[in-house]
């Protein structure tokens, strides 16, 4: 991942800055996430321009050759560039006097140097190209390769972005890479204290060179693990939400589909000799199903269905409402049920798990209408609650425990698939067929025993 900044980067503060956040970083304990990757020594791995300034001033130290090309004068205690500079003892040389980091023109010298030469060899270490280089540090002018603390017209440069990068261990598991990304935003808190606004709010670079004491303008976490993970979080967000409007859904085709028979005329005839037990009714079931949306979508959505609640009440009665209610509360367990069972398995809310949930409404409806309809049918030939269940049980119950048996075997062999997106997948598809079979063969027959006499001494 990165971290992009924008502001006065030339600005001694910035660079103070990256160095506090890297010891917040490291600061940790095992309490807190750990999903930022560490280097063998085990601090963070972040690759941040403090560092390639460090390189620079062993460059210095080892070799002031290509510094002397590039306008450095070693017999000046300024280098000839008005930078101030420390006196460092030298084995050959005696000593050398190398710009330090708390003054801005040394630090326009060594950005200006390292965008047009890169990093030279050094200790041991290999030279760092301007292309890579390029990667951590950004300025719109043009740097004059002879005086690189200056542009070609003469002036001094802004360097107006720079990038931190740093790893993130097992990106895909959303769940670990949220908190870590929170904690990785409180760790960038000396950034937060160079802004007059919050570092997530973008505003106007130039504001960052109005003020030297709040050089910084923007801050973000950013990359390809980043962008996955807010792109998917904002996704799952979006499916969870349309996982219960597709329950309320669900449950107005399933009341349209065990509406009555009865006309306008005859509705209204019955409803005038118990209209306050109607109204109560009604009213229970707008305020329930407009809560429900309410929460979901908005207040006038909420009113609009709230007042088609009452009207279909009116309709289709309160017994397909009342089937209705019986058919998706049991799918609404076995989502509950799914959700925990990832949440025990440590696998976390991801597009994977949220779009199976989002299955199971589809197929476990399926199964709970069957058993429903069956048990209607046995009821309306005569048979006594027990009896129909029995009934219910010996023939339907048969056949959705076959049919489930069959997608568990062909969701288990996708489980075994070596990539984890199919593996996950199979594993919990089959446990969401499993938990489908349980609710339609024991939940809906257990709520069918507890309620469905009640609902058949409806008028309506």
């Amino acid at each position: 991942g990165y971290i992009l900044v924008e502001g006065d980067i030339a600005n001694p503060l910035v660079l103070s800055a990256i160095g506090q956040m890297r010891e917040n970083m490291n600061s940790h304990d095992e309490n807190d996430p750990n999903q930022i990757s560490r280097t063998p020594t085990g601090e963070v791995e972040l690759i941040a321009l403090d560092q390639i300034v460090t390189f620079i001033q062993a460059a210095m130290f080892a070799n002031l050759v290509p510094f002397e090309e590039s306008g450095w004068d070693r017999n000046l205690e300024d280098g000839g560039i008005g930078c101030q500079t420390t006196n460092v003892s030298h084995p050959i040389r005696g000593t050398i006097n190398i710009p330090i980091t708390e003054d801005r023109d040394c630090l326009n010298f060594i950005y200006g140097f390292i965008l047009t030469k890169g990093v030279p060899a050094a200790g041991g270490y290999p030279a760092l190209p301007v292309t890579i280089i390029s990667e951590y540090i950004h300025t719109d002018d043009e740097i004059d390769i002879e005086k690189p603390w200056l542009t070609t017209s003469g002036e001094m440069p802004k360097y107006t972005k720079m990038s931190m990068r740093f790893g993130l261990s097992n990106p895909e598991q959303f769940a670990l890479i949220e908190p870590a990304l929170k904690q990785l935003q409180r760790d960038m808190l000396p950034f937060q204290n160079l802004s007059l606004n919050p570092i997530h709010e973008r505003s106007s670079i130039e504001r960052g060179f109005d003020d030297e004491e709040y050089p910084i303008t923007w801050a973000i976490q950013t990359g390809d693990p980043v962008i996955r993970f807010v792109a998917a979080n904002s996704m799952q967000d979006e499916m969870q939400e349309t996982l219960l409007l597709g329950l309320v859904f669900c449950m107005f085709t399933i009341w349209w589909g065990f509406r009555n028979n009865l006309s306008l005329k005859n509705s209204f005839d019955i409803i005038k000799k118990d209209w306050i037990i109607f109204s109560v009714k009604s009213l229970s079931s707008a305020f329930l199903v407009g809560f429900i949306v309410y929460i979901l979508v908005g207040i006038k959505e909420a009113f609009f269905i709230g007042i088609l609640t009452i009207i279909l009440s009116i309709t289709w009665g309160f017994v397909a409402f009342a089937i209705a209610i019986m058919t998706t509360a049991p799918i609404f367990l076995v989502i509950i049920w799914l959700y925990a069972m990832i949440e025990i398995a440590g696998y976390g809310l991801n597009m994977v798990t949220v779009s199976i949930a989002a299955i199971s409404l589809g197929v476990g409806i399926d199964y709970v209408i069957h058993i429903i309809e069956r048990y209607k049918e046995e009821r309306e030939k005569g048979l006594d609650e027990q009896t129909a269940l029995k009934v219910v049980g010996g023939a339907s119950g048969l056949a959705l425990f076959g049919s489930a048996a069959s997608d568990i075997a062909g969701f288990a062999v996708i489980n075994q698939s070596e990539m984890g997106f199919f593996s996950t997948f199979g594993l919990f598809c089959a446990i969401m067929i499993g938990l489908s079979l349980i609710a339609s063969m024991i939940i809906t027959p257990a709520v069918l025993g507890l309620f469905y006499k009640k609902i058949e001494n409806l008028k309506i």
